[in-house]
């Protein structure tokens, strides 16, 4: 699990710098490891036999589902937005579906529906 969770923060890291390069806003926040929150408990689970290896390829379409509906938010504030033009919207709702690799929020949700999630 502790694996999965710094895979997860280093993703968001990594998110966070290219978005940066690309002179994208970001909340204005200093970062801190959820390591460094408080006691980290086990509760044994690195004795654990099987080992999940998450890439983002695999995990990335799942953490869709899990949000989609922070996602449905999303895009609906993008398509409302009158800082962006047309392109602009497409582009940055696009950018969010390849990542879920899917190529609408209708066929993300069916699919979220489907797998359950």
């Amino acid at each position: 699990l502790w694996d999965d969770m710094r895979m997860i923060e280093t993703m968001l890291i990594n998110h966070a710098s290219q978005a940066a390069k690309q002179s994208m806003p970001l909340p204005a926040t200093s970062h801190r490891s959820f390591e460094n929150e408080g006691p980290v408990v086990t509760h044994g689970s690195e004795l654990f036999p099987h080992k999940t290896a998450l890439t983002a390829t695999q995990l990335l379409p799942d953490l869709c589902c899990v949000i989609l509906q922070e996602i449905q938010v999303y895009v609906h504030i993008i398509q409302r937005s009158s800082n962006l033009n047309s392109q602009q919207k497409t582009d940055t709702i696009q950018t969010t579906l390849d990542k879920c690799k899917i190529n609408s929020v209708a066929a993300l949700e069916d699919r979220c529906q489907q797998d359950g999630k």
